[in-house]
């Protein structure tokens, strides 16, 4: 779960392996395993935060309702961004 606060790009996925980890299967190790290897060629990439002048409060939000066709939950999140920097993000189904 470490990895959902840390890489935002990963949620979705570990998120997913996750819901299986009380009777794991082969395909779901298989898939964790895709994940780490993942997590490590891109261990240099990152969020990078400059000082800037801009002062403005961005904000973006996103809505899938129902959208989710195993089990018919709708999935939402958003970002808000203060002048170049990422301040504050989530996704939730």
């Amino acid at each position: 779960m470490h990895l959902t606060a840390t890489r935002p790009d990963l949620m979705y996925a570990v998120r997913l392996i996750y819901r299986f980890m009380e009777s794991p299967k082969d395909s779901h190790w298989k898939v964790g395993k895709i994940i780490l290897r993942y997590v490590a060629s891109t261990a240099g990439y990152g969020l990078w935060y400059t000082r800037t002048s801009e002062c403005t409060l961005t904000g973006y939000k996103d809505n899938d309702f129902a959208g989710c066709i195993d089990d018919w939950k709708s999935k939402y999140g958003y970002a808000f961004h203060f002048g170049t920097s990422l301040i504050s993000w989530a996704s939730k189904k």
